[in-house]
């Protein structure tokens, strides 16, 4: 789905929201890349049953490797950390009702479908969904958060067409040279890395929704550049506009129209003529 940006009739529309904070995982999900053995041999049930078994092999060597770090943080409750850090914004621009912690049980698009369709006048549903992943071989932590707004206004309601929807992506500095040594690294000292990051990921991704659901936000272009992220097949190429600059922090505007708080080692060539394209 594209970006939806907010306006102010959504925003004056707006007067109670029932916010859904989903975090469907436990820790930090291991690094592994899946295998594309079906696309590259044509598909089939042979190149399907090659894919799978090799997924499950780098499943399990990357748990392997992870689980110094992850036995050392279980501890870390990230779903109350997202709710303190994002709950003040969603109570102030929302009116949202708040919560301890971020929800574990993922909703099916039935259950999205009838908290929508069930909303008053002027009542508002806020999913937000939220997954972080390493990448790279460990070098890399990526957090990934979606917010959709479904609102009720003028009696009609819409569940395929959220009245305003972005993604919001936070991408750590990179840490060692991969694999054991980057989890080394990531675990020292009781995993200060690892929980410093966690900590500013949440405090950018909660800024950059405050940014975000601004009707004028008077964005500056410091120029276009190439930059990648991450999913489950390796490394995305993305375009964007430069907003911000701070130290070896950057933060992008996708043309997409999603937000990307990364480090200056992942951007590519400048590219021309996307600012005020």
């Amino acid at each position: 789905m594209k970006y939806t940006p907010m306006t102010q009739e959504t925003r004056d529309a707006v007067k109670t929201t029932q916010a859904y904070n989903l975090v469907i995982q436990d820790e930090a999900r291991p690094a592994v890349e899946l295998s594309n053995a079906s696309g590259a041999l044509g598909g089939g049930l042979i190149a399907a049953a090659i894919d799978s078994s090799i997924n499950d092999d780098r499943a399990l060597g990357a748990f392997g490797v992870a689980a110094p770090l992850l036995n050392s943080t279980l501890d870390v409750n990230f779903r109350k950390l997202i709710v303190e850090e994002m709950n003040p914004v969603l109570v102030s621009e929302f009116n949202a009702s708040s919560a301890e912690q971020a929800e574990a049980r993922l909703l099916r698009d039935k259950d999205v479908k009838a908290k929508i369709t069930q909303l008053k006048e002027g009542e508002a549903f806020l999913y937000l969904s939220t997954f972080y992943q390493f990448h790279d071989d460990f070098k890399v932590l990526q957090f990934e958060t979606v917010a959709n707004l479904y609102i009720a206004k003028e009696g009609k309601r819409s569940a395929t067409k959220p009245d305003y929807r972005n993604t919001f992506t936070y991408i750590s500095d990179q840490v060692g040279t991969g694999s054991v040594n980057s989890i080394n690294l990531w675990n020292e000292n009781n995993a200060a890395l690892y929980r410093s990051t966690i900590k500013d990921s949440l405090t950018q991704i909660r800024k950059m929704l405050e940014a975000d659901i601004k009707v004028e936000k008077n964005e500056a272009c410091l120029g276009g550049t190439k930059y990648h992220t991450f999913n489950v097949l390796g490394k995305v190429h993305a375009k964007g506009t430069v907003i911000s600059k701070e130290n070896n922090r950057v933060l992008l505007r996708n043309k997409n129209g999603a937000l990307v708080h990364t480090t200056n080692d992942l951007l590519g060539k400048p590219v021309k003529k996307l600012c005020g394209a």
